[in-house]
């Protein structure tokens, strides 16, 4: 029997361990346990193991399953049920949040949603609610509309396949099944938008909470800068859907012009000559991105997402670091920000990255002139902890299931821990 360290819980979902995962949705999950431990509410994650050789082989979905960022085991769905039955007698059962489905198996997590009336709320991360392979980016490149996938539309898309229509339906009917039970939360104005185009029904279903909240005031890296001294960085993934093809561009046309100092922030799998590699690790304050472009004091931040960005922590991360924001008005949320906080310049579509950091006296105008306003990023950045009091506010239900657990899934459990200790040591 599994035990909880508060008084109640709630069960998330996501696509993997949030404890290792690097992406940002790994991030907010992290932060939810935090917020909702400190409000003496425990979190039961459940992620699906994806190795289709052993869903075949079992003939189930398997789930690692951890509590307060704790692993647990790997249990069968029918156990989950189970677990979630036995700790709902016992503490008060909140409710389910859904962080993403994809790895998962639709029909399972089905049978977990119906075996309660608790409330149920759908994290928006991304659009792969709408298109599940995909995300709404045909062939990893460009952002190709709010519309479901159909033949016609993603005829030429590398994602389009019928599995991927077929999920996508099963999605749907998976909402409208719970229609009166769920709520769907986006992170910004531009990702609720996006995503109402499709699933228009639920407009009066979904609420912006931004992932973070601002404290204090950060008044260092503000000083005036020359023509001759602009510290520039790419911020982020090198990943072509967020510009790295188009930095490569920049920096082989700047990489002799001694009026920058080139910087990357991230991991780095591409070596630029004359580009300063910068290690970023966010599970320590100390070695996290805000931290390094403060220490770097980076006058200038690329986020050339050419997708639509649903939140983008790292445009947040700049803007701690009082970083000028150089984006394109694909960038989704980045461009709204930068709009909205005048922190930046957004390009229009065929404005070339390499001609603006190539104008290095416009460049350095515009940084000054943002500068002189005073308009400080935030000191710190803290996880919003209104999901605290959203779930609060649910009411709790309890999960009645009767009958012994099956044998056979019990030492299939046992072996894949088994096997998840010996690949740690």
């Amino acid at each position: 029997m599994l035990e909880i360290n508060s008084k109640s819980f709630i069960l998330s979902l996501s696509f993997e361990d949030y404890t290792t995962g690097q992406g940002g949705t790994d991030k907010l999950i992290r932060e939810h346990q935090r917020v909702l431990n400190a409000g003496e509410i425990s979190l039961l994650h459940i992620f699906p193991i994806h190795k289709d050789y052993i869903e075949k082989a079992v003939g189930y979905s398997i789930w690692g399953v951890l509590i307060d960022g704790n692993f647990k085991g790997y249990f069968s769905t029918n156990q989950v049920i189970r677990i979630l039955s036995q700790l709902s007698f016992q503490y008060s059962f909140k409710g389910i949040i859904l962080h993403h489905f994809q790895w998962s198996n639709i029909d399972e997590i089905d049978r977990i949603l119906n075996i309660s009336t608790s409330s149920i709320i759908c994290y928006l991360h991304d659009f792969m609610t709408i298109c599940p392979n995909g995300g709404l980016i045909k062939n990893d490149q460009e952002f190709c509309g709010s519309e479901f996938p159909n033949k016609q539309k993603c005829k030429s898309c590398v994602h389009h396949s019928n599995k991927n229509i077929d999920i996508s339906i099963r999605i749907r009917e998976l909402f409208k099944k719970y229609f009166n039970r769920i709520k769907f939360i986006a992170p910004s104005e531009v990702c609720r938008d996006i995503w109402l185009e499709t699933f228009s029904e639920y407009k009066n279903a979904i609420y912006i909470v931004p992932h973070q909240v601002f404290k204090g005031q950060y008044k260092d890296n503000y000083s005036y800068i020359e023509n001759d001294n602009i510290r520039v960085a790419f911020v982020g993934y090198q990943k072509e859907l967020k510009g790295w093809s188009e930095w490569v561009d920049s920096c082989n046309l700047l990489k002799e012009n001694r009026n920058y100092q080139l910087f990357q922030f991230g991991k780095s799998q591409q070596i630029l000559d004359g580009v300063q590699r910068v290690e970023v690790d966010f599970h320590k304050k100390e070695t996290s991105m805000v931290q390094r472009l403060r220490e770097f004091k980076i006058d200038c931040a690329v986020l050339w997402s050419k997708v639509p960005e649903t939140y983008s922590f790292t445009y947040f991360e700049a803007m701690s670091a009082n970083c000028f924001i150089l984006t394109n008005e694909n960038s989704g949320n980045i461009a709204n920000m930068v709009r909205y906080y005048n922190n930046g310049y957004v390009a229009s579509y065929d404005e070339k990255l390499a001609n603006i950091l190539g104008d290095t006296k416009h460049l350095s105008q515009m940084i000054n002139s943002f500068r002189t306003k005073g308009s400080f990023g935030p000191l710190e950045l803290e996880e919003n902890n209104e999901i605290v009091d959203i779930i609060n506010r649910l009411h709790p239900s309890i999960v009645e299931v009767h009958g012994e657990d099956n044998i056979r899934e019990k030492i299939i459990s046992q072996i894949l821990l088994a096997m998840y200790r010996l690949r740690k040591h």
